[in-house]
């Protein structure tokens, strides 16, 4: 029966039948061609956070596209194994990136429901990013195989809340496609370490973050039985907050490029920088620092690249809970080159014995800084002294 309004209403008869009509229309994403199906397929699911199930269910359509293309399904986060299972099933021949980051700080057993399933494709592994507690991640590792050869980035993170806590985790895979690795919190053996650099020729950047070393079998230093490693495409090597015996351990059979860099940040402990990096180390790279740079929360000593050889960074975690001032953990002669001192915001200027600096600092040229009102200034040494050294005087 026809709603009398409508039937008094020619208007409203009039909406009525144009809302069926459209109603009645397919939508117009269906109409689509395949190929720009796939490209938006493609950019949604490109960061990992959504699933191409989602896609296939909406119609027959979109489920032949999403189980024909088999790269839509390359992200697989372990935190939730059954859509981890299918994605691997339906990547098909495909490289695949791989995630687990536990949310969970109990006991980690599920790991073995992957053993099977997951570990024995680590052939196909393209970037892998573990964050568990060691004795898990040892697990994997022995679990995986031996050559990695698709695999680019490889993140190991370290969970166990205490040094006591940690087990050693042996990661020795070939991986001759590696460009970027990170470990962090994690302890290792020397022959371990070794082992695995040795088998990553093709690294690009390298980060080591709280990392302990153990002496394995053999002790990791350059000598006849120990032949030096050579990292051909590296450009950028950080170690974070590390023992110098431990650094000792790790730079001394490396061989650095021409125009890499190695960055070292420690803590300011003590008023040398024997306690940031080694001084075995620092006689190795003799280092010439042409600028410095000082921060909220560190001070940076850095030198140029260059085609000698490798250029080096050091970084001064700051105390920022101290109320006086500071003296920076330096040698008189750590500073004899630099020729920039560089101030980030109007704060620092009042932290630090920068007195100490200029008396050290016998190549002083610029220095730059930021005024009250934030606003980046340059100027040379004498008119800082004439500005702002004459004034507190």
């Amino acid at each position: 029966m026809s709603d009398p309004a409508t039937v008094s209403n020619p208007s409203s008869r009039q909406h009525a039948e144009s809302s069926k009509s459209i109603q009645c229309q397919p939508s117009l994403i269906i109409k689509l061609p395949p190929e720009l199906l796939e490209q938006i397929f493609e950019e949604f699911v490109h960061d990992g956070r959504h699933s191409p199930i989602v896609l296939a269910h909406v119609c027959r359509l979109w489920r032949e596209i999403t189980d024909d293309r088999g790269s839509l399904w390359r992200h697989i986060d372990l935190q939730m194994p059954g859509q981890a299972k299918h994605h691997l099933i339906h990547s098909h021949w495909h490289t695949v990136d791989v995630v687990w980051l536990n949310r969970s700080y109990g006991p980690g057993a599920r790991q073995g429901d992957y053993r099977e399933w997951l570990w024995s494709s680590s052939y196909r592994f393209a970037s892998l990013s573990l964050v568990h507690k060691s004795e898990i991640l040892s697990i994997i590792f022995r679990s995986i195989g031996t050559y990695l050869p698709e695999l680019v980035d490889l993140t190991v993170i370290g969970q166990d809340m205490s040094l006591a806590l940690r087990s050693f985790v042996s990661i020795t895979a070939q991986m001759p496609r590696l460009k970027r690795l990170n470990l962090s919190r994690l302890t290792v053996t020397s022959d371990d370490l070794a082992q695995l650099l040795s088998g990553c020729s093709a690294l690009e950047k390298i980060e080591l973050i709280g990392i302990t070393t153990a002496l394995g079998r053999a002790v990791f230093t350059a000598g006849p039985r120990q032949p030096s490693i050579s990292l051909p495409k590296l450009e950028e090597m950080s170690l974070v907050s590390l023992h110098p015996s431990s650094q000792c351990i790790i730079l001394s059979r490396l061989i650095f490029p021409p125009r890499s860099s190695l960055r070292v940040t420690g803590a300011m402990n003590d008023l040398h920088f024997d306690t940031i990096l080694h001084p075995d180390m620092l006689l190795r790279f003799r280092p010439c620092f042409t600028a410095m740079t000082v921060g909220n929360y560190s001070v940076l000593l850095s030198e140029p690249l260059n085609d000698q050889g490798c250029a080096l960074t050091l970084e001064v975690l700051l105390d920022h809970r101290s109320n006086g001032t500071i003296t920076l953990p330096i040698h008189s002669g750590d500073l004899d080159s630099v020729q920039i001192l560089e101030f980030t915001s109007p704060a620092q200027q009042g932290r630090f014995n920068w007195r100490a600096i200029f008396n050290s600092a016998h190549a002083l040229e610029t220095v730059r800084l930021r005024d009250d009102h934030d606003t980046p200034v340059e100027m040379t040494v004498a008119e800082y002294r004439e500005r702002y050294m004459a004034v507190s005087d």
